[in-house]
């Protein structure tokens, strides 16, 4: 009896220092893996655990467009013999500050193609000589007037055509100035240095897939450093943009309609960044979407700001 307590004591205190051991072992590994090493991390684990978005979600804007388009002759009769025809669409921006260099104050950054319809492309039905009902698809081209405007949750909006800063088609960007007046806080997290990201590095896509009344929250990863070889422009009559594989990058963070012109972030030794602004989704390829890296988004800014200073005053 006095041989079995022993070895059963010896076996607790075998057990006891092997998880003790296994957990020191794992620990010290983990702790070695998190060090704060000044990269992009690879895992969220550095994050405040007590991180919920909440502040960043009360930066996001809803901003409407309206457009009028000149009718050609020739299809004045699918409009109703109408001469103009007139759409709106609802996009999504972001308020924010920007680096030191630039004029103090808020501004409401989003990609242009959210707030700049080029061409309306639409169906209409005609009777064909031969065979019948056809349907016609319709690219209506000349812009007559754009004005896009601050939408509020009660209906209310504001003009922003006075607040323009510039709107860069070739780049994809939109600045305005947010108007006097208005109570939206910026932006919680600081611009970073997209040039020093890695594939396998750690983002967030905190967006409004499909204009969702509440941001969305996902995670993925960097998947790559550049963008495809070629990409479309977007929202305008299908001609490429000025756009520059090394200027974006790719993630797995599931990109979706709505989500463009929205932060993506990236951690840098648990302090979250905006590395970029979501720019496209794959078609066929849900998980993968397209980046405009900040720092190329920051020099279109600089350009124009250099061109123009006393706009922006």
């Amino acid at each position: 009896m006095r041989t079995l307590k022993l070895l059963r004591a010896t076996i607790v205190v075998a057990l006891i220092c092997l998880i003790g051991g296994c957990a020191g072992f794992s620990g010290n590994l983990i702790t070695r893996n998190l060090t704060k090493d000044g990269l992009y991390d690879n895992t969220n684990l550095l994050v405040d655990p007590r991180e919920d978005f909440s502040q960043a979600k009360k930066s996001y804007v809803y901003l409407l467009t309206k457009i009028k388009f000149a009718v050609d002759k020739q299809y004045a009769p699918f409009f109703k013999g109408a001469t103009e025809y007139e759409t709106e669409q609802i996009s999504s921006g972001f308020v924010t500050t920007l680096p030191a260099e630039f004029p103090a104050g808020k501004y409401i950054m989003t990609d242009d193609h959210v707030v700049s319809l080029y061409a309306y492309t639409t169906e209409k039905r005609a009777m064909h000589p031969q065979y019948g009902p056809i349907k016609v698809t319709i690219t209506l081209t000349k812009v007559l007037e754009k004005t896009t405007y601050l939408l509020f949750d009660d209906g209310q909006k504001i003009d922003l055509t006075a607040y323009e800063v510039f709107n860069d088609r070739p780049n994809d960007l939109a600045l305005y100035r947010l108007p006097k007046g208005v109570d939206i806080p910026a932006y919680p997290y600081a611009f970073g240095n997209s040039d020093n990201l890695r594939v396998g590095n750690f983002v967030y896509m905190l967006g409004r897939p499909h204009n969702f009344t509440e941001a969305n929250l996902r995670e993925g990863r960097v998947s790559a450093l550049s963008g495809p070889f070629y990409c479309r422009g977007l929202g305008d009559t299908g001609e490429a943009s000025n756009y520059r594989p090394a200027d974006h990058f790719m993630v797995s963070a599931g990109i979706d309609r709505g989500d463009s012109g929205l932060p993506v972030l990236g951690i840098l030794d648990g302090r979250i960044e905006v590395i970029g602004l979501a720019h496209a989704k794959i078609l066929g390829m849900e998980k993968l979407g397209i980046v405009q890296r900040i720092d190329h988004l920051v020099d279109v800014i600089r350009s124009y700001f250099e061109k123009t200073p006393k706009k922006f005053f």
